[in-house]
């Protein structure tokens, strides 16, 4: 079951009453931190609201003693006073600055009014003080400078006019000269000292504003600089699992001091035929074979050679590289293995070819040479028993050829070890070719 709270209908005009005032008084919203107008505006805007309902409440009684006095032209002119501030103060086509200047000129000639026509001094100094009250917290210090000034002309004058009655106001007649002088001056002594106290309070409050503008400037950047470090960091984790997910080369984030694999991309998966919940439950020295040069046998070289161990066994020749990075907060390794499977398959048949081609050279040089070496020496030994026999002819051919094979030789063995010097980078004695 809801309780609703009941409110006191009073309550609710109320409400309703100052939400009707603040709306017709309120100044065009800006994202922008308050600055000292805002607060003025504000300050003009409560004041509207209280000053209406207090001003019938105080009046009220006064015109109800006029009244009884046969004072109507006081009553009515109460009345048209109340009725005018309360017009033209909430006129939404006027301006907020129209409004407080209309205010400053309802209240200055509501005063001359209640002391020249009416005779009530008192009531006619009290409110141009509240007039310098008001036009000190509503507009610039020259502003309220000058109302001082005005006002204390104004008392100069009422006494000036009383003293040498230069115009005609009965009612102005019951007051003495001395007795405006005196309120004059002492109005002007209020006036200054609330004037300079108001002056220094906002000077204090706009000050502190300042600050909290400087402050929330302060913040818009940090804030902005946040978000553009926060857009670029969302840039930057798109950039690196582009490049980590989509590579073409196995690549696997490994805990910097247990080996356990982290994360692995899907070229590791394919490469190796692993899922990846049964290569995230490896250490990476589970699938890399010991190193060949490794202190510790058990030891992976994360740089260099290294060769990895498939699902089904098969051991793939890679070229590991790492660098050291944070992966959510401690301290990793990103390991690149490029896979060399292919390349040391092809050094080795070149390194197999080159043993063929150095066993026919061998051949060549020495198990070829030696009986052509023979051959040769006793083809010298026949053409020299046959000069100027009739097989000396014979014998001079079979020397020739022997000559040829020799070359044929010689040509072969100088081709093979040009072969082997290019493939190996080093020259490879293949015997005596004298």
């Amino acid at each position: 079951m809801i309780l609703v709270k009941k409110t006191h209908p009073l309550n609710r005009l109320w409400t309703r009453y100052k939400h009707y005032i603040s709306t017709s008084l309120e100044s065009p919203g800006t994202s922008e931190p308050e600055k000292l107008a805002d607060w003025q505006n504000g300050l003009f805007a409560a004041l509207v609201v209280y000053a209406l309902p207090i001003s019938l409440i105080a009046l009220l009684p006064s015109m109800i003693l006029e009244f009884r006095m046969n004072n109507l032209d006081v009553v009515l002119f109460d009345i048209l006073a109340i009725g005018s501030f309360g017009c033209l103060v909430i006129m939404k086509k006027l301006s907020l600055m129209a409004r407080k200047i209309i205010t400053t000129v309802l209240v200055a000639l509501f005063s001359l009014t209640q002391i020249t026509l009416f005779g009530h001094i008192t009531v006619g100094f009290a409110y141009l003080f509240g007039l310098n009250i008001f036009i000190g917290f509503q507009f610039r210090l020259r502003h309220a400078q000058l109302g001082i000034a005005i006002s204390f002309l104004i008392g100069l004058l009422l006494a000036m006019n009383r003293h040498y009655l230069l115009i005609p106001l009965p009612q102005l007649q019951k007051i003495s000269a001395e007795d405006l002088l005196i309120a004059s001056f002492n109005l002007l002594f209020l006036n200054l000292i609330v004037v300079v106290l108001i002056h220094k309070t906002q000077k204090s409050f706009e000050e502190s504003m300042w600050q909290r503008s400087s402050l929330y400037q302060e913040l818009q950047k940090e804030l902005s600089d946040s978000e553009c470090l926060n857009r670029r960091l969302a840039e930057s984790e798109d950039h690196y699992k582009t490049l980590f997910f989509a590579s073409p080369l196995p690549k696997m984030i490994v805990d910097a001091r247990s080996q356990q694999l982290l994360q692995v991309n899907q070229a590791a998966l394919n490469s190796y035929g692993f899922s990846e919940q049964e290569l995230l439950s490896l250490r990476l020295p589970e699938i890399t074979a010991p190193a060949e040069h490794a202190a510790d046998p058990g030891e992976v070289l994360l740089n260099g050679s290294s060769r990895v161990r498939k699902k089904d066994g098969e051991l793939n020749f890679v070229d590991l590289s790492s660098r050291e990075i944070l992966f959510k907060g401690r301290p990793a390794l990103l390991v690149i293995a490029a896979d060399m499977t292919e390349k040391v398959n092809h050094l080795t048949a070149i390194k197999r070819q080159n043993e063929h081609l150095r066993e026919i050279a061998f051949m060549q040089a020495h198990v070829i040479r030696s009986p052509l070496t023979k051959i040769m020496s006793l083809t010298e030994l026949l053409a020299a028993e046959h000069r100027g026999h009739e097989n000396e002819i014979l014998a001079s051919h079979l020397q020739e050829s022997a000559l040829e094979l020799d070359r044929a030789v010689r040509e072969i063995i100088g081709r093979s070890q040009q072969v082997l010097r290019e493939s190996s980078g080093n020259d490879l004695p293949l015997g005596n070719e004298s």
